[in-house]
């Protein structure tokens, strides 16, 4: 009886356990956590989020996080302006505008209910289901305007580009640009991007899992974030 009882309470306390919803909502704050079949609720704004191992249900609010995850069952994304990489997910419901989304090892059920939200996938175009303006697979964003930097957006872009005496911002997730000529200075922001520069004045550098090399000169650097690295030739 007595072990019938025990046998019982940890059933009931593996349970609990198992359903234990992981919360982060601090402002910019760098979190680095393993995941082990939690639901996870993300909100704030501005942070830096590298998730291992795997998720239930991971929920974003806020805005422009950089979140990247290893797996999950179901992602949920309801606030704006997020890049998130992952790599295994079941499904993916868009209820935000302007998120950038990267899978790289498999193909989700997506679900578009928000606005302007890119999915790509390594495996292909990924279709979506839903009312809003739906999931593309973007060619990619430049845009600037008058005294404004030059950004540089989008999802599973690679290309080369002059931008001499410019200031440039490259945002989104999975992009591999060339910089060339001498711009002002280069910020990268975001996750998994891979940006090479000739030669600039400074490198601001955050988001997670990002890798900017440079050529020639002696840049100011300014690093933030998860796992970001400099390296110079």
């Amino acid at each position: 009886m007595r072990l019938a009882v025990l046998f019982t309470l940890c059933l009931l306390l593996g349970s609990a356990a198992r359903a234990e919803t992981v919360r982060f909502s601090d402002h910019q704050e760098n979190i680095v956590f393993t995941a082990r079949g939690q639901d996870i609720e993300i909100s704030g704004d501005h942070g830096n989020i590298l998730i291992s191992g795997s998720a239930h249900r991971v929920t974003v609010a806020g805005h422009h996080h950089n979140v990247v995850l290893e797996d999950a069952a179901e992602i949920v994304l309801d606030g704006h302006h997020i890049d998130l990489t992952i790599a295994r997910v079941g499904a993916i419901i868009l209820n935000g505008h302007h998120n950038d989304l990267v899978v790289t090892d498999c193909q989700p059920a997506v679900t578009d209910r928000g606005d302007y939200n890119d999915v790509v996938s390594g495996l292909g175009t990924v279709p979506s289901d839903g009312p809003g303006d739906g999931v593309s697979v973007d060619p990619g964003n430049v845009h600037s305007g008058a005294g404004a930097p030059l950004t540089l957006s989008g999802t599973g872009r690679t290309e080369t580009l002059n931008v001499d005496g410019q200031d440039v911002v490259v945002e989104g997730s999975d992009n591999r640009f060339t910089l060339l000529g001498r711009p002002t200075s280069v910020t990268v922001i975001g996750a998994l991007n891979h940006v090479d520069i000739e030669e600039t004045g400074a490198i601001v550098i955050e988001g997670a899992l990002n890798v900017v090399t440079y050529k020639l000169g002696s840049p100011r650097i300014e690093k933030t974030g998860i796992d970001n690295k400099v390296n110079g030739l």
